[in-house]
C-alpha cells in the first residue's frame, strides 16, 4: 500500500486538475491523504462536487490553518496501518500519469530506500525541465549525501520522492516552520538511507506562481531556523567535496533568504538578521568570506539600509569569532 500526502491551501482553481491526474494513474494501489489546511476560497466546495468523479481511495481533513509543515504531518499520522511506502504531492502542482509507477517500480527494483524522479518546472505556463538529461536512472549510496547536498540531480523538496514509510519514525517535522521545512526532515532522513534510485525522467509538474508559499516574505524568526537546518544538513559532510558543496549551499540559502525579505523586514529585523548571516558562517563551520555577504548585500537590496546590515553584520561576527575563541 502506497499513501500519497497532500495538503492544500486555497488551491481551488488547481484541484480539479489534480485530481484527475490522480485518477488517471497507471498504478492504481495508492490512498490519498488530502489536508484542506484552513482554505478560505472554493476548495472544499468544490472537493465535495467531484466527489462522484474519484476514482481512487482517499481521505478528506479539514484543519486549522497552521502551514503546510504542520499538514504534512497531520497526514503522516493518518497513514493507514500496513502502508510501505509514502510521497508527497502539493496541492498547486500536478503529476503525470506514470509519477506514482516510475517511484515504486524503482524502489521495488533496486530494493532502495527512497525513489526520486525529475521534475519539469511550468512557469508563466511554459515549461522547463530541471535536468535534461538522457532517460537513465542513477544508484546513489556513499555519495547520496554530495548529491543531497549539492542538489546537482534533485532538490530539497518532499515532493517527487518516495520514501519507505519506516524512514520517517521519531522525526521532528519541524511544524512550526515555514521555510526550508523539507530540507529540516530530509537532512534527518538522509543518514538513514542506505540507498536510493534517481530517474531523470520528468514525472512532476512543478507549477510556479507568483502568489505560492515560496514567493512569501521571510518572517525574522525564519533567519534563526536557517541556522539549525544548515548545521543538520552539516553533519553530513563526509569529505572534501561535500564539504565544498555545502559552502556552495550555504551562499544559495542566504541568497534565497535575501531574495524572499521585503526592505520592510530586512530594516525591522536588521539585528537579528546580522546575527543569522554571522552565525550562518561560524556556526556551520564554513569557508564563506564576509565579502561574498557584501556581494549579496548589495546585489539583492537596493537601498542605504544594505550598508547598515553590513556594518552590523561585521560587528556581529567580531564579536561571534571572539566568543567562539573564549
Amino acid at each position: 500500500m502506497i499513501s500519497i500526502i497532500i495538503p492544500l491551501f486555497n488551491d481551488g482553481w488547481n484541484l480539479k486538475n489534480l485530481l484527475e491526474d490522480l485518477n488517471n494513474q497507471t498504478f492504481k494501489d495508492f490512498r490519498a491523504i488530502f489536508i484542506d489546511d484552513g482554505s478560505t476560497d472554493n476548495t472544499k466546495a468544490l472537493f465535495d462536487s467531484m466527489k462522484g468523479k474519484i476514482l481512487f481511495r482517499y481521505k478528506y481533513f479539514r484543519t486549522q490553518n497552521s502551514g503546510q509543515a504542520a499538514a504534512r504531518f497531520f497526514g503522516y499520522k493518518h497513514i493507514e496501518s500496513g502502508t510501505r511506502f509514502v510521497t508527497f504531492v502539493d496541492g498547486d502542482d500536478r503529476i503525470k500519469n506514470d509519477y506514482v509507477r516510475s517511484l515504486v517500480e524503482n524502489l521495488m527494483l533496486y530494493e532502495a530506500d527512497l525513489s526520486i524522479v525529475n521534475y519539469e518546472l511550468i512557469e508563466n505556463n511554459k515549461v522547463h525541465i530541471i535536468h535534461p538529461t538522457l532517460d537513465t536512472v542513477r544508484i546513489l549510496t556513499e555519495d547520496l549525501p554530495l548529491e543531497w547536498i549539492s542538489e546537482k540531480n534533485f532538490k530539497g523538496f518532499l515532493w517527487g520522492k518516495m520514501f519507505k514509510v519506516e524512514l520517517f519514525d521519531s522525526l521532528n517535522w519541524h511544524t512550526e516552520m515555514r521555510f526550508l521545512e523539507d530540507v529540516a526532515l530530509i537532512n534527518q532522513i538522509i543518514p538513514r538511507v542506505s540507498k536510493a534510485v534517481y530517474s531523470s525522467i520528468p514525472q512532476y509538474r512543478y507549477i510556479q506562481r507568483r502568489k505560492s508559499s515560496v514567493r512569501v516574505d521571510v518572517a525574522s524568526e525564519e533567519w534563526m531556523n536557517v541556522i539549525d537546518v544548515l548545521d543538520s544538513m552539516h553533519s553530513l559532510i563526509n569529505d572534501k567535496n561535500v564539504e565544498r558543496a555545502f559552502t556552495a549551499r550555504c551562499v544559495r540559502t542566504l541568497r534565497g533568504l535575501f531574495e524572499r525579505s521585503s526592505l520592510n523586514t530586512l530594516k525591522r529585523d536588521s539585528n537579528q538578521i546580522s546575527k543569522a548571516v554571522c552565525l550562518m558562517k561560524y556556526e556551520n563551520k564554513t569557508n564563506l568570506d564576509l565579502d561574498i555577504f557584501d556581494y549579496f548585500f548589495y546585489k539583492y537590496a537596493k537601498s542605504n539600509l544594505m550598508k547598515l546590515l553590513i556594518a552590523k553584520t561585521r560587528k556581529s561576527a567580531v564579536f561571534i569569532k571572539h566568543k567562539l575563541k573564549r
